[in-house]
């Protein structure tokens, strides 16, 4: 079955984000589209390069040490929690004597980070071509090369500093296409890390934004209906018991201000979309601070990854549902919209409507929705009366055919003369073959759009974007004669009938 992943911010505890994604493709979830923040980039990114189950525990427990990626192996980032002791202990004024202290707060001060993420980028950029090794050539490696090369769609948050907002790097995005430049970007932890200064940006740690941006796939997840995994990191709580000094306190305000904002989200997630799955890992504790943990520690986060996302994913319904549809694409589809015996009663009344205000006759009906793919195919999902008919498994890219014209008209509407079509199948941007699965007896075909959302207006001025599908009858009666037409387009009492059917198609799908 088919799924967006997004993986919440974790830092040095990412390693247990590994283990959830490691076990969901374990059960057999082909992930189409990969999103994270901050930590969780990281490992978007691997997954989205192809890196997986076993390959995954590897990255994250063997090679992936954080303390490895600091210049100086993580001295400055001791000196500094050494710094915050003295304070917690108030020790004040051999605190402001220290030549390391008066170091550090220069650095910051000057570069408002203690290292640079030139050895994050280096990492990145290796494990990349290690798998996808014809990019070893490319300067930069964009979104759009991955996506050239097979890797699935990849959406990485980080925190435009210079907008106060956030700032999504995709294939689509204003931002750098760099993708390394957008994990380094996203995984930068404030005054671990110094900001990232790309274009006239500049850009840090993508928890200060969301700590958890399941929005990422906000359209493809409307236009697909494939679920969304939202993998979430939820710290243990500190022991009442447990001494409580400044350094706890600075560690505790970076992760509120990284946490807070998602805090509501994660109790609402389930309960208002069926089709977001969410899936909490509870994580020991750990400070953010604490880079340098050793491989037990990141063998234990990545065991508590894999066995949260096992229980969560095995227990969520509407996973076993999709499960069973196995690799059918018609099905999966269906099991995001509904069964066939929901619309072909709707579908039956369209037709004979057709049938009884026109002169067409032997018409079918049918309902082609979006299949979620970059190419954006669409598919024949539901229909009347092509029982038996060998187009009712056509798969049209975006603008294939007379309903990928209504879909880009400006008024999402199309009508097309058939046996006309059969001999200029190109300009209708069909291949010969798929022009062949079409019922010879068709003689004329009419299609509107499907809105996305449920306002009338949309059906005719509504972004292009915002359609879903289309809704198509067509009959064994020549064009001329079927009073479709009206001063040579398609005529209004008909389009006015079709596009009041598919608003209530669109009011019925979830």
């Amino acid at each position: 079955m088919k799924a967006y992943a997004v993986s919440s911010g974790g830092g040095v505890k990412c390693a247990a984000l590994a283990g959830a994604i490691a076990a969901a493709q374990k059960q057999g979830i082909e992930f189409v589209g990969y999103g994270g923040t901050s930590g969780g980039s990281i490992v978007s990114l691997l997954a989205a390069v192809g890196y997986r189950e076993d390959q995954l525990h590897e990255e994250a427990v063997e090679r992936l040490d954080f303390s490895s990626l600091l210049s100086d192996g993580g001295a400055a980032l001791d000196a500094a929690k050494s710094a915050l002791q003295l304070l917690a202990s108030g020790k004040f004024f051999r605190l402001m004597s220290s030549g390391k202290a008066k170091a550090i707060i220069n650095t910051v001060s000057r570069q408002f980070g203690l290292y640079d993420s030139a050895r994050l980028a280096k990492y990145l950029r290796e494990r990349v071509v290690a798998k996808i090794p014809n990019l070893a050539s490319h300067p930069e490696i964009s979104f759009e090369a991955l996506e050239d090369n097979g890797a699935p769609q990849l959406k990485i948050l980080a925190t435009d500093l210079t907008r106060r907002c956030a700032a999504v790097f995709s294939r689509e995005a204003n931002y750098s296409q760099s993708v390394v430049d957008a994990v380094v970007a996203s995984a930068a932890f404030p005054f671990v890390f110094r900001p990232i200064e790309k274009l006239q940006y500049r850009l840090i740690d993508g928890g200060l934004s969301s700590n958890l941006p399941v929005f990422l796939f906000a359209e493809e997840h409307r236009r697909s209906r494939y679920p969304i995994l939202a993998f979430d990191l939820v710290p243990g709580v500190r022991s009442a018991a447990s001494p409580y000094n400044v350094r706890d306190l600075f560690a505790d305000l970076i992760g509120t201000g990284l946490e807070a904002s998602d805090a509501l989200l994660r109790d609402t997630l389930s309960t208002f979309s069926r089709n977001i799955v969410y899936v909490p890992i509870e994580t020991p504790e750990i400070n953010a601070m604490d880079l340098g943990i050793d491989r037990g520690r990141r063998e234990e986060l990545f065991n508590c990854g894999f066995r949260a996302a096992t229980g969560r994913l095995s227990e969520f319904p509407a996973l076993k549902l999709r499960g069973e549809a196995g690799d059918n694409l018609v099905r999966q589809i269906q099991l995001n919209y509904g069964p066939p015996k929901f619309y072909q009663p709707l579908l039956a009344a369209v037709a004979h409507e057709i049938e009884q205000t026109t002169n067409a006759q032997s018409v079918r009906a049918h309902v082609m929705l979006n299949t979620g793919s970059r190419r954006g195919s669409r598919v024949v999902v539901y229909h009347y009366g092509m029982d038996g008919d060998p187009d009712r498994e056509l798969e049209l890219e975006r603008k294939g055919g007379c309903t990928g014209a209504a879909l880009e008209s400006e008024k999402g509407i199309a009508i097309a003369d058939m046996n006309a079509a059969k001999k200029e199948f190109e300009e209708w941007n069909m291949t010969q073959q798929q022009q062949t699965l079409v019922r010879q007896d068709r003689q004329a075909l009419i299609s509107v759009a499907i809105p996305g959302w449920l306002n009338f207006d949309d059906l005719t001025t509504g972004p292009i974007k915002d359609r879903i599908g289309t809704l198509s009858v067509d009959t064994s009666t020549r064009l001329q004669e079927t009073r479709w037409i009206e001063n040579g387009k398609a005529a209004r009492d008909i389009v006015r009938r079709l596009q009041h059917w598919a608003l209530v198609i669109a009011r019925l799908l979830p």
